[in-house]
């Protein structure tokens, strides 16, 4: 017979309090595996590890495409990092405009991004 998939429950449904308790709103679903021929019966729980933005946009970007995110003003030393890598200040859509490659480095993949046609003309 094998393994089957017995059920899939989402966070909040019966079975999976105890889960959602543990891991939160990382929790996405719960799984009730019966291995028949190991008469055993498995659970395994998917979770979100990571949140990256996306958009068919996106996918069209080349490492050295310029992208809108927005950085804080109490964010001193992320701003300061973000200059070094070349990435510039727009003062109109008040976003720090930086090369699409330098997101993973800076650590600014989580963020919401902005993707313009064509760069400010004050662009460096």
């Amino acid at each position: 017979m094998g393994r089957r998939i017995v059920s899939v429950k989402k966070p909040g449904q019966p079975g999976t309090k105890k889960y959602l308790d543990q891991f939160g709103e990382k929790l996405r679903a719960v799984r009730y595996i019966y291995d028949e021929d190991a008469a055993s019966k498995q659970i395994t729980i998917e979770l979100v590890q990571d949140v990256q933005y996306w958009s068919p946009e996106l996918s069209r970007l080349r490492p050295d495409d310029f992208v809108g995110v927005p950085i804080r003003k109490d964010e001193v030393e992320l701003r300061a990092k973000v200059k070094k890598a070349g990435a510039y200040w727009d003062p109109y859509d008040k976003l720090w405009f930086v090369r699409y490659k330098e997101l993973g480095p800076l650590g600014l993949r989580q963020r919401p991004l902005t993707i313009k046609e064509e760069p400010a003309h004050y662009a460096t």
